[in-house]
């Protein structure tokens, strides 16, 4: 994809107090498929960041976040953000289509409509278990030029959506 070497992801979440360096685990890995996990330490929020590849070029991407506290256990803002330069953009929800290059565009997964945003035709970008929760808002935001930015939002802190508490040191 055009442009894509010049594009960045950003995780949006709650602080983070890294006391020791990432750990790296391969769950799986074959001439076909890696799949791994990279754990970050966090005395409150420990978090881990799946990725799936395959050789057909799929990418899978998961983070979670848990609370290692017992107090306060709501869920801070939660989400990600992707950006670079792309000629379009094609939301599809619910058999609807938008296409941009210069408005904005959003879709909530509140009533349980699936959505996939295509970038220039060839990446797609979609969230599947999004709408069976019901939760989460994706929003694409166009900047200069073909500059854009992709922001998906699990979670907000005024919905007081309850966060996991983890056992011990954090997720494993």
């Amino acid at each position: 994809m055009e442009g894509w070497p010049q594009s960045g992801a950003e995780a949006d979440c709650s602080p983070a107090d890294f006391h020791e360096p990432p750990r790296l685990e391969i769950v799986e890995k074959n001439r076909f498929y890696r799949w791994q996990r990279i754990h970050f330490p966090d005395p409150e929020w420990p978090r881990t960041i799946e990725f799936r590849f395959d050789t057909v070029g799929g990418v899978v991407v998961v983070a979670h976040l848990q609370r290692a506290v017992t107090n306060n256990c709501h869920a801070p803002e939660l989400g990600w953000e992707l950006g670079g330069s792309a000629k379009s953009f094609d939301l599809r929800a619910d058999n609807a289509s938008g296409e941009t290059i210069s408005a904005h565009l959003s879709h909530s997964f509140a009533e349980g409509v699936e959505a996939t945003c295509l970038v220039d035709g060839r990446l797609a970008i979609y969230h599947p278990t999004a709408p069976l929760k019901r939760r989460g808002e994706i929003a694409i935001i166009p900047g200069k030029g073909n500059l854009w930015t992709y922001r998906y939002l699990r979670c907000r802190p005024r919905t007081r959506y309850p966060c996991n508490q983890c056992h011990g040191s954090g997720p494993r």
